[in-house]
């Protein structure tokens, strides 16, 4: 089967002093480490943390004109944007000023592949088994008297997605877990079918899915 690994880019402030820049640069290692095609665009010429990727260092060679210099960062990050090339971008950086923001969204970025995590979220990166292949995603809590997984994995057994080996992940926990991996065995798809259980943090999840139920 191809080979989808992803590529992973990501935005930060700097690679030094702080605790958003260390979070960044520990990613970039971990998603490295997990074979993902790392990237990482740096605004500044700060680079203290260990880190693992391309590196982007918009901070060289900077006017010290602050029109020019905002100007021409604006164009190098859209240029290592291009470059990078990337399935998804993850933005640590501190949203603070209204018309870069505004020109980053409406001249670099495209949203559909951005994330923006918060400085107290816990980003949960799927396991690379997972995202480096297609897969559908469902979430809900285990009660086939409302959610139905149980037909849902029924239909998922009768369509061309098992003989492509696209795995079925489902999220959530609930009363009818044991009923649900019994259908499971039955099906004879304890290869593609995943209960990955309760997950505080989802987005992720939807965002690297290909397909949504």
């Amino acid at each position: 089967m191809q080979n989808f690994k992803k590529k992973i880019s990501i935005i930060t402030d700097s690679l030094s002093i702080g605790g958003a820049e260390r979070v960044a640069a520990k990613l970039s290692v971990e998603l490295y480490e997990m074979g993902f095609d790392v990237s990482i665009i740096c605004l500044r010429n700060e680079i203290t943390y260990p880190y693992k990727g391309k590196l982007y260092n918009l901070g060289v060679d900077e006017s010290r004109i602050k029109l020019i210099k905002q100007f021409s960062k604006l164009i190098k990050f859209k240029l290592a944007y291009q470059k990078a090339n990337a399935d998804y971008y993850i933005d640590f950086r501190i949203r603070s000023r209204f018309w870069m923001e505004l020109l980053l969204n409406v001249f670099v970025f495209d949203i559909s592949k951005m994330m923006f995590p918060s400085s107290n979220q816990q980003l949960t990166i799927p396991p690379k088994s997972i995202i480096n292949t297609p897969y559908v995603l469902a979430v809900g809590r285990l009660d086939n008297s409302t959610k139905q997984f149980d037909k849902l994995i029924e239909a998922y057994s009768n369509t061309e997605l098992v003989g492509d080996k696209v795995p079925l992940i489902i999220i959530g926990e609930g009363k009818d877990r044991v009923n649900l991996e019994e259908k499971i065995k039955q099906l004879r798809l304890e290869d593609l079918v995943h209960l990955e259980g309760f997950k505080k943090e989802v987005y992720t999840y939807m965002k690297f899915a290909n397909f949504l139920v």
